[in-house]
């Protein structure tokens, strides 16, 4: 099983989107503050004019810290498997069997509604009553009460009130 989580804090959400591999920021971050106290470790100093402030205890600093995140960066992704193309991709996908396609789809179409419920909460006041067991609930009774012909904004602020209720609360007023 992937951790989305952790790929989530080594690429920037923008390029996990484009398909674009750019190590984030505090991923190279993690890997030269390593590389610096195994230097430390060791008692390696790196002059450096860039540095003027000798409180400062870093030993990789300016544009050394800026081309050793460019080495690590081009060393990684050279080892990352290429991003397949839209016609590749399609083609995995249709090589997959129905069933797990199925899955992934109720899958990400219940993510999908999950952050509709939060989105839909905030607008409506309702955010600060419910918790991520709740949208949970919500996004699974929301598919349930789907009859093709209704007001989606009326039907989640039903949700919202009957939930409301639910955990105790009484009337809302903004």
């Amino acid at each position: 099983m992937i951790d989305d989580e952790k790929i989530k804090s080594i690429y920037t959400k923008q390029e996990l989107r484009n398909g674009i591999v750019e190590l984030s920021p505090e991923f190279k971050g993690s890997l030269i503050d390593a590389v610096e106290d195994f230097l430390e470790e060791k008692g390696v100093k790196i002059e450096n004019p860039e540095k003027t402030d000798s409180d400062n205890p870093a030993i990789i600093y300016g544009s050394d810290y800026d081309l050793l995140a460019s080495a690590l960066q081009e060393v990684i992704t050279s080892w990352l498997p290429p991003t397949p193309s839209r016609s590749e991709a399609e083609q995995m996908v249709k090589d997959l069997p129905s069933e797990l396609i199925d899955a992934a789809y109720a899958y990400r179409k219940g993510e999908y509604l999950k952050e509709e419920a939060e989105r839909r909460a905030e607008e409506m006041g309702y955010d600060y009553f419910f918790d991520e067991d709740d949208y949970e609930e919500l996004a699974r009774e929301f598919v349930s009460r789907q009859d093709g012909a209704f007001n989606e904004g009326a039907v989640w602020e039903a949700l919202f009130e009957e939930r409301y209720r639910l955990k105790g609360y009484n009337d809302y007023e903004e």
